[in-house]
């Protein structure tokens, strides 16, 4: 990563190689939705810990995209649970790839999961 974010390429006077470009971050956490709460065990909201990389994409110009978010993965028995949430990602990227989201829904999702209800 550091070597993208590298003064001059990615940011500063002359550095525009990522902008207009989307960053997102998939995630896998090992606690449960409820334990990255406010209420929960760490005390925060996942978001909040993305918070560095959300910056960092803005420095450089990048238009930041809502997280995609897997709780609690390290206990999930359930292959086909798994399956489901591959396809759901599948079908968000292309989604985006699409351009079937608008600019406003994107910018109004706490999570990328939030608008599959839309498509």
């Amino acid at each position: 990563m550091d070597q993208v974010l590298e003064y001059g390429y990615a940011f500063g006077p002359e550095g525009n190689a990522l902008k207009h470009k989307f960053l997102m971050s998939a995630v896998t956490t090992g606690g449960s939705a409820v334990s990255y709460s406010t209420g929960g065990h760490n005390h925060h909201p996942i978001t909040d810990y993305l918070l560095p990389f959300q910056q960092s994409g803005l420095m450089c110009g990048m238009r930041w995209l809502p997280p995609f978010v897997v709780y609690g993965y390290h206990s999930v028995a359930d292959p086909e649970y798994l399956k489901m949430k591959g396809q759901q990602y599948r079908r968000l990227l292309t989604a985006l790839r699409d351009e079937e989201l608008t600019p406003q829904q994107l910018h109004n999702a706490t999570y990328l999961t939030d608008l599959l209800k839309e498509l």
